[in-house]
This record gives structure tokens, C-alpha cells and sequence, in this order.
């Protein structure tokens, strides 16, 4: 279902005017390659990686952290990744096909 939202957000062009903060989670995910890749030079940031990465996966799984869903943390965790995941690619693939639809074809 995000999947599908990300898509049709994508063809009406709502990347910076959507609820859904797509500008927010690709970058969280860009900076997290970028630290990787970076760590390969600058060990150090491997370690900055290892503080943001938690950090960004229990700031997106606040509402669990409630004394009663402690035990449902992990799954949250997963199902925010999970989630991130879909909308990027639905928001990727409604690029491609609104690209794709907006070329002209042939008789």
C-alpha cells in the first residue's frame, strides 16, 4: 500500500509537498550509504553510523516505546524498514513510469 501511495505521489510530483517527508527518509538511508562508503577512509564514521542508524530507527518506532510494547520494539524496527523501502521504490518506479508515459509514441 505505501508502495502504491509512493507511486502516485511520484506521477503528481509531490516529493517536497507530500505528508509523507520522502525528502527526509531517502536522505537518512543516502547518509547512511555515504557513511558506509566514507568508513572504508575514515574508520571513525562507522562508528558515527553505528550512534545515527539506532538512533533513526527508534526516533521512527516512538509510539511503540510505550512500558507495554517494549517486547514489540524489534518487529517495529523491521516493519519501519520495511516501510522506508517501499515508499523509495514506489516514489522510484512512479518516476520511471511517469517518465516512461510522458514520451511520445509512435503511430
Amino acid at each position: 500500500m505505501y508502495h502504491h501511495f509512493a507511486e502516485t505521489d511520484a506521477h503528481a510530483r509531490l516529493f517536497f509537498r507530500s505528508p509523507s517527508r520522502y525528502p527526509l527518509i531517502i536522505a537518512a538511508y543516502v547518509l547512511a550509504d555515504l557513511l558506509v562508503i566514507a568508513g572504508i577512509v575514515w574508520p571513525v564514521l562507522w562508528a558515527l553510523l553505528l550512534v545515527l542508524a539506532p538512533a533513526y530507527l527508534l526516533f521512527r518506532v516512538r509510539k511503540v516505546l510505550r512500558p507495554g510494547l517494549l517486547s514489540q520494539v524489534p518487529y517495529a524496527m523491521y516493519i519501519v524498514v520495511g516501510l522506508d523501502m517501499a515508499m523509495f521504490l514506489g516514489y522510484v518506479r512512479g518516476v520511471a513510469t511517469r517518465r516512461r508515459q510522458a514520451v511520445p509514441r509512435g503511430p
